[in-house]
């Protein structure tokens, strides 16, 4: 069973990899809602204003992330927005993201997860213009296993919709190279 975590970063895509038959596994779509902070913030706050429109809604998603595919938002429209019975728009969630994080980050734990980690592990960074903190680099050294770092560069903290296909290649050829 593979050990991960969220990644050093909310710019990276992390994956630990440590046995073949997690390589490509078979798994149904999931039916989990898309956290979706757009416009205002949907945190401590409260979620984003509703779109008026799936016109609006694509405005405001063009906005917030210029780099993706206008094409890539509208299909992603589909998971991103609900239909209320009124015929109204909301923003979809999932719940764990409407509220504030049950426990507060806590540097030690992260870094004893990290420390845990044995499994050869990919770190994909979205390029400079991601978001990096300022100890990715410390963080990423922690990790005991050897880790793999890959950065697309112009891909930004959404590379999975910029690069979706770098990041699945790159992903892939990381898992085909894993020892069984």
């Amino acid at each position: 069973m593979p050990v991960s975590t969220r990644g050093p970063g909310p710019s990276a895509s992390s994956a630990s990899c440590c046995s073949k038959a997690w390589a490509r596994p078979r798994c149904p779509p999931t039916q989990a809602s898309t956290a979706c902070d757009v416009g205002s913030s949907s945190s401590a706050k409260g979620p984003a204003r509703a779109p008026r429109s799936r016109e609006d809604a694509l405005r405001r998603l063009s906005v917030v992330h210029g780099r993706v595919d206008p094409a890539v938002l509208e299909r992603k429209l589909e998971h991103l927005l609900v239909e209320e019975p009124d015929g109204s728009l909301r923003w979809a969630y999932d719940p764990l993201h409407r509220t504030l994080a049950p426990y507060r980050f806590d540097v030690e734990v992260f870094t004893q997860v990290l420390e845990a980690i044995t499994c050869p592990t990919l770190f994909i960074g979205g390029g400079p213009d991601g978001f990096h903190p300022e100890d990715e680099a410390a963080r990423l050294a922690r990790i005991a296993g050897p880790v793999t770092r890959l950065d697309l560069e112009d891909a930004g903290h959404m590379l999975h919709w910029t690069r979706p296909r770098e990041v699945a290649a790159a992903w892939l050829d990381f898992v085909d190279r894993a020892p069984a």
